[in-house]
């Protein structure tokens, strides 16, 4: 797990990169249904296509309705989420205990 921490830590930095963590005391959250991914195809400047999981399987959506309800999750995740400075205290201190 050290090097995974470490791993972590790294692709931080990188300037496309924003890592946070949310953790459990966040408690219930929009997202708890099923994962999803947000995607932007390079020929976009905005997301333009929703991945999503849940225990039926898996879809792609591309509606805007669906696309601006899947952003306004992601952004409440943000929000609830560690900022990307505490989540690097966070994974520091974690990986000094391994």
């Amino acid at each position: 797990m050290k090097a995974q921490s470490a791993h972590l830590l790294e692709m931080a930095e990188l300037s496309y990169a924003t890592m946070q963590i949310l953790p459990f005391s966040a408690g219930a959250h929009p997202a708890m249904i099923s994962s999803f991914k947000m995607l932007r195809f390079p020929e976009e400047l905005k997301m333009n296509a929703v991945y999503v999981e849940n225990e039926r399987g898996a879809v792609f959506q591309e509606r805007r309705g669906d696309l601006q309800r899947f952003m306004e999750i992601f952004e409440q995740l943000t929000e609830l989420a560690l900022s990307p400075i505490e989540t690097k205290e966070l994974v520091v201190s974690l990986t000094k205990n391994l």
